[in-house]
């Protein structure tokens, strides 16, 4: 049990799943790991529209008044890991949790890590940084078809990571920090 690759080409935890996650991701419902209330305001309008659309609800009214809700499915194993930080593109400054197993990036709202902001990363999951519990370690992974760096250096297989490693995507630049290593886990 442990990191697998599927016939596709695409890395997935089989002790999580019974097949692979990423074939699967263009017909699953989005996955989201926070739960929040917010506010309808200009920012967010795109994204209600989506959701509603996506619920087969109808158009969406934008009233400063109403809120819309994002509830999580908790699976038990949310516990941050580590983070990744945008140094340099569209979203600098912006954190992003990592929690345990694959943790994708990429444009699209079905991501984990989405980086809406920047237009030259696909929509699609363009690569993924993985925490496997088990060995305490994470990984930075390549997606099929979307280029990739780690540390300027193009990113075709998994690769072990540390803190301070820079994944690069389009245009975006996401600093590595771990939370669990050495001694420290959940």
């Amino acid at each position: 049990m442990g990191i697998t690759r599927c016939e596709n080409g695409h890395f997935y935890d089989d002790s999580r799943y019974t097949e692979c996650p990423h074939c699967k991701l263009t017909n699953s419902e989005p996955t989201m790991r926070e739960s929040a209330t917010i506010a309808m305001n200009e920012e967010i309008q795109h994204y209600a529209s989506d959701y509603i659309r996506e619920q087969g609800v109808g158009p969406a009214e934008y009233d400063d008044e109403k809120t819309i809700a994002l509830v999580s499915e908790y699976r038990g194993n949310d516990f941050v890991a580590g983070w990744l930080v945008c140094t340099a593109g569209p979203e600098k400054g912006r954190q992003y949790s990592l929690y345990h197993g694959f943790n994708r990036i990429g444009r699209g709202k079905r991501n984990d890590i989405c980086l809406s902001g920047d237009p030259k990363v696909s929509r699609e999951p363009q690569c993924a940084v993985v925490y496997e519990n088990k060995k305490n370690l994470f990984y930075a992974v390549p997606e099929s078809g979307a280029i990739a760096y780690l540390n300027q250096k193009l990113l075709d297989q998994a690769v072990e990571i540390h803190t301070g490693d820079v994944v690069q995507v389009g245009e975006t630049e996401l600093t590595f920090v771990a939370f669990c290593e050495g001694e420290r886990r959940w």
